[in-house]
């Protein structure tokens, strides 16, 4: 199951096409790099695999730039879990995280370690997971409810893993209740369905 990433889509005004506009809010970074981050970002939205081969190279190509440029590795790090390269994921990922920690910035948006807590429940390291999770959910008083949505699923489905419905359940039902997640739905269905058949085995 994969995660579902919201983002809003770009559009860039006539400057940025030409090569100029404004420097990343965040680091300083050169907007010709920029608007290739923002490019990219608008070929993923797109679900088309050839628009992700096609944005990966931009950011790479960003990369060779500017290594530390945190929006294009974090983007890097959701085209490698949409094409289910988990380990490449967590790699690009973690690389981001480390910028994320030393600037002071980036430190109100949790997206970071939401998604490289996915990448690795996607590449099986179910404790690692559960540990960058839990540190996105321990900044709920800062994310934007979407995010606190997106924390608490992937929580919920993180514990059904593991066989911990109790678990699953409070984060599950913690989403149904602030957000009425449609996903939280989806994922108690397949709780109960793990019960029943817990429930079954035992029986025999």
């Amino acid at each position: 199951m994969k995660a579902l990433f919201v983002a809003v889509l770009i559009c860039l005004p006539v400057a940025l096409l030409k090569g100029q506009g404004p420097r990343d809010p965040y680091q300083d970074v050169a907007p010709d790099l920029v608007r290739k981050v923002d490019l990219a970002k608008q070929k993923q939205l797109r679900g088309d695999p050839r628009q992700d081969d096609e944005a990966k190279s931009l950011l790479l190509d960003v990369l060779k730039s500017k290594p530390d440029y945190y929006r294009a590795l974090y983007n890097l790090g959701l085209i490698y879990i949409a094409k289910n390269e988990a380990g490449k994921a967590v790699d690009v990922l973690t690389t981001a995280k480390a910028f994320w920690d030393t600037n002071d910035n980036l430190h109100d948006d949790s997206a970071i370690l939401n998604t490289l807590g996915w990448a690795y429940l996607n590449n099986g390291n179910l404790d690692e997971a559960e540990r960058y999770l839990k540190q996105a959910y321990d900044m709920k008083t800062k994310n934007d409810p979407q995010q606190n949505e997106r924390i608490l699923n992937n929580l919920g489905y993180l514990y059904l893993q593991e066989g911990k419905t109790t678990e699953a359940r409070k984060f599950l039902d913690e989403s149904k209740t602030q957000f009425n997640s449609s996903r939280a739905n989806s994922i108690l269905k397949l709780v109960n369905d793990y019960e029943e058949r817990t429930k079954s085995k035992r029986k025999f």
